[in-house]
């Protein structure tokens, strides 16, 4: 499930992700095999011009994204 997470970011938002940092077997809520995170470094502001490109329009779109996923609960803080 990371993996998939984790080419998200990469590829749908290329333009405005600088990197991915994906852990499986932990979480906030502790850890377990079924349990993961990740941690998404954005451009700099300068290289992502326009309200389409804050983050907060990045995280809805992988909401929406991640609203898909039918065998996981991922969800971004």
């Amino acid at each position: 499930m990371l993996n998939e997470v984790t080419n998200y970011y990469l590829t749908k938002e290329k333009n405005n992700v600088e990197s991915v940092f994906a852990v499986n077997g932990f979480g906030f809520a502790g850890r377990g095999q079924n349990t993961g995170i990740a941690f998404v470094s954005l451009k700099d502001w300068a290289d992502r011009p326009g309200e389409e490109n804050k983050v907060e329009a990045i995280t809805m779109r992988a909401t929406r994204a991640f609203s898909q996923i039918k065998d996981a609960m991922v969800f971004r803080l």
